[in-house]
């Protein structure tokens, strides 16, 4: 087997276990999903902006990209609640394909 394909499909059979798992938090514990991506983002924002400090020079553009990447977290949520969704429209309609499909 190529080393490649294999390192890429274990990062994304990795990926998929801890994505499954927030997606399914967001449908059955949504206020904790919040929380949790808010103190994650707010992480995330606070690490990369400590790293952007020595390359950014005037003030707006550091107020321009923390507005970005607070905006990315509030993207990055967004993208998995209508992925969990779109997964249990995909179980909704498998389950309505078998019912009809058996009469």
């Amino acid at each position: 087997m190529n080393f490649i394909t294999w390192i890429f499909r274990r990062i994304k059979n990795s990926q998929s276990d801890w994505a499954q798992g927030y997606r399914r938090m967001i449908l059955e514990e949504t206020i904790l999903s919040i929380v949790l991506t808010f103190a994650c983002g707010a992480l995330y924002i606070l690490l990369v902006g400590l790293l952007l400090i020595p390359f950014i020079d005037r003030t707006d553009t550091f107020a321009k990209i923390m507005w970005g990447l607070t905006g990315s977290v509030a993207v990055f949520y967004v993208y998995h609640w209508l992925r969990a969704l779109h997964e249990v429209y995909l179980l909704e309609r498998q389950k309505t394909w078998d019912a009809l499909s058996r009469k």
